[in-house]
């Protein structure tokens, strides 16, 4: 992802977000603290599945590893008028107002490489593939407690069947 390549391995059956979210818990180390809530019914393009299944995975390892291991992070979703929305709620740390909106710069930034890169390498990951394929990734404080909430849009052009979506 990072050096730019393209997937060599496409999909073509289209893949429910469901599965996407589930695939995406297989590459995270503290999956059990993962609940996954009511995510919808669309399906992604078969083709773009493995790539935004990463992005999910990227974003749960870090709600897991900056929460406390008897916390659960949620992961629920629902239909919006331009595509599909997830949103991944942990109740660790959290982060202040300055330290967000910096991590938001960096999730829509795609740079080049550097030292600072490599401390928010997941992060460089995030904003290749979301802006790979038109996702919006954004942080926010989570609602009623500490925590961060990631808040990630996907177009209609990653689903299979948009119009199924509004």
């Amino acid at each position: 992802v990072l050096a730019g390549d393209e997937p060599k391995r496409l999909w073509s059956p289209p893949v429910a977000i469901g599965d996407i979210v589930r695939a995406a818990l297989s590459e995270v180390e503290n999956y059990g603290q993962v609940e996954i809530g009511d995510v919808g019914s669309v399906s992604v393009q078969g083709a773009l599945a493995p790539e935004i299944s990463h992005l999910l995975a990227e974003l749960l390892e870090n709600a897991t590893s900056f929460s406390p291991p008897t916390s659960i992070v949620t992961v629920v979703g629902r239909s919006v008028p331009d595509g599909h929305q997830l949103a991944i709620f942990d109740h660790g740390l959290g982060m202040t107002e300055a330290d967000l909106a910096a991590a938001n710069e960096r999730l829509n930034t795609v740079s080049s490489m550097d030292r600072d890169s490599n401390k928010m390498l997941g992060f460089q990951v995030v904003a290749r593939l979301a802006a790979r394929h038109g996702i919006n990734v954004m942080l926010t404080s989570t609602p009623g407690g500490t925590g961060v909430t990631a808040i990630i849009r996907m177009p209609k052009s990653v689903l299979e069947d948009p119009e199924a979506t509004s």
